[in-house]
């Protein structure tokens, strides 16, 4: 993990690294955020824009360019549990099919 390691003296710093700007990178840039102020919410909100089956990943794992980074070990590694625990609980959630209709 070589991203983990140029980070771990200023977490602020990873945030540069995944660019905002290109929008398959938006929602792991926000992701990032979220973990560097420890805020369930905004995890939730950052997480909740990425589309429905990249969602694991997004926590999981994020690569952008030869970087890649675990968001989740990230938090708990930098103390940002309330963060960790938010993954934990959306990574559990089932979720139904929306293209199941009810009858």
């Amino acid at each position: 993990m070589n991203l983990k390691r140029s980070c771990k003296g200023s977490q602020t710093g990873c945030i540069g690294l995944f660019d905002a700007s290109k929008p398959e990178n938006f929602s792991a840039t926000k992701v990032m955020k979220a973990i560097n102020t420890n805020s369930a919410r905004a995890l939730r909100q950052a997480i909740a824009i990425a589309p429905r089956n990249k969602r694991a990943t997004e926590l999981l794992n994020i690569t952008v360019g030869t970087q890649s980074i675990s968001p989740f070990y990230w938090a708990i590694d930098s103390g940002s549990l309330e963060c960790a625990k938010a993954m934990i609980e959306d990574l559990l959630t089932i979720r139904a099919d929306r293209s199941m209709a009810i009858q």
